[in-house]
């Protein structure tokens, strides 16, 4: 969804930046509309909710961070995209969501590709195969 659809008749596209990037605060009405607009309820937007599994950073704030990275590429940003994903890469683990990452991740890889840089994303890769992988211990009786 682009700023201008979110935004709709009744608010301009610069305000919904403004909103997105914690300048503006929106007014009830303007919460209920984009609430509406999102698919979710306005506590979800307003930060009244109980953080994302109580580690104090929000979902939906991490998932902004992804979709904002991702139109800085789209944008031509590559180098900001680039430093945004590592950012949301490299979050400590108790205030990450596992989903974030991995598309951070992966956004990483593919950025490092299209900047000529194949190894250094094929590391990455690596790394998310070796590390993220489940443990792959047999069960008991089973020969490994």
């Amino acid at each position: 969804m682009t700023q201008h659809d979110l935004a709709g008749p009744e608010m301009s596209s610069s305000y919904i930046s403004l909103v997105e990037h914690g300048k503006r605060i929106p007014s009830g009405r303007a919460l209920k509309i984009l609430a509406e607009r999102l698919g979710v309820g306005v506590a979800e937007i307003s930060g009244d909710p109980a953080p994302a599994e109580n580690t104090g950073v929000r979902r939906l704030d991490l998932v902004g961070r992804l979709v904002a990275a991702r139109r800085q590429w789209d944008g031509g940003d590559v180098e900001g995209a680039l430093s945004e994903f590592r950012a949301l890469a490299d979050m400590e683990p108790a205030h990450r969501q596992d989903d974030v990452f991995t598309e951070a991740q992966l956004a990483i890889a593919e950025i490092l590709g299209t900047l000529g840089r194949p190894d250094e994303g094929a590391e990455v890769l690596e790394w998310m195969l070796t590390e993220l992988a489940p443990s792959r211990t047999p069960s008991p009786g089973c020969a490994p």
